[in-house]
């Protein structure tokens, strides 16, 4: 699964991949504190998704800290945007 993920992503889209795998960790957790995890998976079931969850949250961390800002304010703009701001 962490194969699929392109290394072209922009910062928006990381930061978004980067709280929804947050998200899925902070879930497992809550299944694991309240027991509830056993009514879904087996233990080791369970523990491969934890540790799915933690590598694309690792992944997806250290993707967006390796993206850099854009370079000026008009490489931020969409290709629409640019083009009208360039002709002004």
């Amino acid at each position: 699964m962490t194969d699929a993920i392109p290394h072209c992503m922009s910062t928006i889209v990381m930061s978004k991949l980067h709280a929804l795998a947050e998200r899925r960790c902070a879930d497992l957790a809550d299944l694991r504190e309240s027991g509830r995890w056993a009514r879904y998976y087996s233990q080791e079931q369970f523990l491969l998704h934890v540790q799915e969850a933690l590598a694309l949250a690792s992944i997806a961390r250290s993707m967006l800290s390796a993206s850099e800002p854009p370079s000026s304010p008009q490489a931020a703009l969409p290709i629409g945007d640019r083009s009208t701001r360039l002709a002004s």
